[in-house]
């Protein structure tokens, strides 16, 4: 089966519940996503990787919801279709990412603070060694001397 025959066979207006897609007569296709379950980011994220292929409109028609439009920059509803898939696809794998973000938020805060903990973000004169003159020293390694 070739892709445009397996489009056909999970068109999402079909598959999604009733009202999650919206086919119109040119051949664009609305989603609408619920965003307690998606992160606006998430949304934002998949919907910039479609750029390439297709249009993209968001609208927000409430405070809980959003819609996405696409439509193929080649205008065949079937790419449309497999456009529509794919953004749901990277919409899962980018709401991950967002929930990962989260989550490990502290964790990652923590090896970054360690990172630095000993480099002096502030030049001052006492963090310059003993025997080196200031004006030998790269304008680069002035700034960034490790903390005594």
């Amino acid at each position: 089966m070739n892709a445009p025959e397996a489009s056909a066979r999970l068109n999402l207006q079909r598959i999604l519940p009733e009202g999650a897609a919206t086919r119109f007569d040119d051949g664009a296709l609305r989603i609408t996503l619920q965003l307690t379950v998606y992160d606006l980011r998430a949304v934002f994220r998949a919907a910039y990787w479609l750029t390439e292929k297709a249009y993209v409109y968001l609208s927000r028609p409430s405070d809980d919801r959003l819609e996405v439009t696409l439509i193929a920059k080649s205008g065949d509803s079937t790419a449309t279709d497999q456009l529509g898939w794919k953004f749901l696809d990277d919409l899962v794998d980018h709401q991950l990412r967002v929930m990962l973000h989260r989550e490990t938020a502290t964790v990652r805060d923590l090896i970054v603070t360690q990172a630095f903990i000993d480099v002096d973000v502030v030049q001052s004169p006492a963090a310059q060694p003993a025997n080196t003159k200031s004006a030998e020293m790269p304008e680069a390694i002035r700034r960034w001397q490790p903390a005594p």
